[in-house]
Order: C-alpha cells, then sequence, then structure tokens
C-alpha cells in the first residue's frame, strides 16, 4: 500500500512539475500572438533603439526556470530529459519575442504620445515577397529600406507576384500611412498587424526612402 501511494504522490508532482514548466511557454506564446496581432501600427526606426539586454535576460531566466524544474523530476528518462534540453529553449525564445513586442509597444507609446507629429502617405519599395506555408498560408513582404516584415493580403500578393513562393521583385512598393515623431517612424493604421488591402502598387520611378 505504501509503494503504491509513493507513487501516486510520485505521478502527482511530476505532472505539477510539468505544469509549472510549460506554463511560461503558454504565457509568453500567448502574450506574443496577442501583441503581435493587435498592433495597429509598428515602429520602422527609432533612435535609440529598443536595448535587447532586458529580453536577453528575461530567456535566460525563463530558460533556467524551465531547467530547473523539469530537472526535478523524477526518475529521469530519456523523454524528461529530452523536455528539459528543447522546452526550456523554446520557453527562452519565446519570452524574448514576447518581452521585446512589449517594450516596443512602450517606447511607440511613450514616443508618439508627444507632439508634434508628421504625417505622409508614402511608397516603400518592397526587397522580397514569400508565401510562407502552413495552418493559416501567409503571405509577406519584407520591405527594402527598414528590413521590416508585414503580412499582405492574398489577393494583393496574388495580383502583384501571381503564384510565386518567393520573389524579389522589381518595381514593387507598399503605398503606407507613416508618421513621424522626434525620435522615430512609423506606420499605421494596420489591421491585426498585416498591411490593409490595396497596399501593394507599382512603384514610382526613381524610387528612395521617403525623406522628411
Amino acid at each position: 500500500m505504501t509503494t503504491l501511494q509513493d507513487e501516486a504522490r510520485r505521478r502527482k508532482r511530476n505532472s505539477r512539475l510539468g505544469l509549472i514548466a510549460i506554463s511560461p511557454l503558454c504565457f509568453f506564446g500567448l502574450g506574443a500572438v496577442l501583441l503581435r496581432g493587435t498592433a495597429t501600427s509598428e515602429i520602422l526606426a527609432s533612435d535609440p533603439q529598443t536595448s535587447i539586454i532586458g529580453p536577453a535576460a528575461m530567456g535566460l531566466l525563463s530558460w533556467l526556470f524551465s531547467l530547473l524544474t523539469l530537472l526535478g523530476v523524477r526518475p529521469r528518462s530519456w523523454k524528461t530529459l529530452a523536455a528539459a534540453f528543447f522546452l526550456p529553449i523554446f520557453t527562452a525564445l519565446l519570452a524574448m519575442a514576447a518581452t521585446l513586442l512589449a517594450l516596443d509597444r512602450f517606447q511607440e507609446r511613450a514616443e508618439f504620445s508627444r507632439g508634434p507629429l508628421r504625417q505622409k502617405q508614402a511608397d516603400l519599395a518592397i526587397a522580397e515577397a514569400v508565401f510562407l506555408r502552413g495552418k493559416s498560408g501567409r503571405y509577406e513582404i519584407t520591405l527594402r529600406d527598414y528590413s521590416r516584415n508585414f503580412t499582405v493580403d492574398e489577393a494583393d500578393y496574388a495580383s502583384a507576384f501571381g503564384e510565386a513562393e518567393q520573389v524579389r521583385p522589381r518595381g514593387r512598393c507598399a503605398r503606407v500611412t507613416l508618421q513621424k515623431s522626434a525620435h522615430a517612424l512609423r506606420i499605421i493604421d494596420l489591421e491585426r498587424g498585416a498591411l490593409p488591402r490595396g497596399t501593394l502598387v507599382r512603384c514610382p520611378p526613381g524610387i528612395a526612402a521617403p525623406r522628411w
């Protein structure tokens, strides 16, 4: 009876440790999805840029927390050791991503909550367009002058790039609304973090980065 009770307690303890270890992964993953998916604007350039120290520290702490928690599972097996290796890495990466997104949002709010602000429409050259396979089948573009990726409408992508899964187009731009503060530049009017329909256009001759 004692052996059965000990086994039941061990299983219960291991289950609790597993839930504790996976909770940061779920928390940071959900946070990253919400921060990215609800964005209506995104900073293209800022001075100073968001420091990587905070996200890196959060990633390290999350990695250490998950690792120590999983190493407490007894008895150890190749499954628990594999989980102790991979899960902390995924948790750390998500923690860094979520923290960086959160800091970007705080910086953006602080920077653009005070004036004066200037705003204009501009055509930004596209360096690359790609179709990302998966459950959602996402279409993305990368801007030439700002190295930022944005999701675009499927119909827009098909109209501009046809059925190409990856292309480095010439003469294609994203027509966006820019807003500039004293120290930062951002795109506004995003729809859940994506560029609205009708954004992709042909570039005017001699397209360059916008001047203010």
